[in-house]
């Protein structure tokens, strides 16, 4: 990521919001740090790393995966 928001996109959408998951292992990751997983769409979600020390924003490397529902389809 780079520091502050990422935005996370799926190759291809899903029916309905999937659940999103980070692994407890994100690379680089410090004492302190913790994530946000906000907006969660069809199609995506937004990603935040902090830490506890300063509510500060940082880059982290990290691995993401999303269980949901169907494809989106395009009509």
């Amino acid at each position: 990521t780079g520091q502050g928001t990422y935005q996370v996109s799926f190759a291809s959408g899903f029916y309905k919001p999937p659940s999103v998951f980070i692994t407890q292992t994100a690379n680089n990751r410090q004492v302190g740090d913790y994530f946000e997983i906000d907006n969660i769409t069809r199609t995506g979600f937004e990603v935040t790393f902090k830490n506890t020390a300063n509510d500060s924003t940082y880059a982290r490397s990290f691995v993401w995966g999303a269980s949901g529902f169907g494809n989106q389809v395009s009509v």
